[in-house]
């Protein structure tokens, strides 16, 4: 099994805003069809964004990029991702809090 580094800050800023509201929401292991649903756009269109999004940040399925999200979350955390994440290992496995 290959380990998966974290991503660097070019990695989170190569996205777009709408691509990184769907990583959060991809992040937390909701599907396209409520995704779609909560963003008021199609599922065709989550699943462009999620092919874009994996693309950019250099994993190949949603479970590497939750742990790529959660090793080095981003700076700024949307409301999808915080709201569902209350608190994560920290790559030395420490656990870190959320406020």
């Amino acid at each position: 099994m290959t380990a998966i580094s974290p991503p660097d800050d070019s990695l989170y800023a190569a996205l777009t805003p709408r691509e990184f509201d769907v990583m959060h929401y991809v992040a937390v292991g909701t599907p396209n069809k409520v995704i779609a649903a909560e963003l008021g756009v199609s599922q065709r269109t989550i699943e462009a964004h999620r092919a874009r999004i994996f693309q950019k940040m250099r994993v190949r399925n949603a479970v590497e990029l939750a742990r790529c999200v959660l090793q080095r979350p981003p700076e700024s955390l949307s409301p999808p991702l915080s709201r569902h994440v209350p608190a994560h290992r920290s790559c030395k496995g420490q656990m870190i809090l959320r406020s």
